[in-house]
């Protein structure tokens, strides 16, 4: 079980955290009429289910590459309600408290951890079924960024290299 055949959303856990980032964020507004509220709701799911992280109320933002970007927009409903921009990192701050203020990664590194408690158990079966679950759950909350925005705290690699041995092991048992 090569943990980068699993793909999630078209993305590949290890090869985007594996990812050069470019020091640049795309930065998304758009401007939804609020009624029907269905259309906000479709996009902010959208913009969920594709990664990028909400800095505040209407305004996204993804370390993706821009040609990533309006690929996604190419195939969104209503895509010229979207303004989309490059930026750098403002002066003096930090690009992983830009990530820590996007997304949850608290949430995301607790969803981890939960991975890293139940890796630490026997290879057995229904453990490794466990685990595999969890880890897809954390990965779907992921980001995926290039691996220089996470926090050093941040327990994703570690988990995934741990079900990856949990695979190996049970794979090289015979079960």
């Amino acid at each position: 079980f090569p943990v980068t055949i699993v793909q999630f959303q078209e993305s590949d856990p290890k090869s985007c955290w594996e990812r050069r980032w470019d020091q640049k964020w795309r930065i998304l507004a758009y401007d939804v009429p609020s009624r029907p509220q269905s259309r906000r709701l479709k996009l902010w799911r959208w913009l969920k289910q594709n990664r990028l992280g909400l800095l505040q109320r209407s305004l996204w933002i993804s370390a993706k590459p821009l040609e990533e970007i309006r690929a996604l927009f190419h195939h969104a409903a209503n895509s010229h309600t979207l303004l989309l921009w490059e930026a750098p990192t403002p002066t003096g701050l930090n690009p992983i408290s830009i990530v820590q203020q996007a997304w949850n990664m608290a949430e995301i590194d607790s969803n981890y951890q939960v991975v890293l408690n139940l890796a630490q158990a026997d290879s057995k079966p229904e453990n490794i079924r466990k685990t595999t679950l969890e880890w897809q759950k954390a990965v779907r909350n992921d980001p995926l960024l290039p691996r220089v925005l996470y926090p050093k705290s941040f327990r994703g690699f570690q988990a995934t290299e741990h079900l990856e041995k949990m695979w190996s092991k049970f794979l090289k048992s015979g079960s």
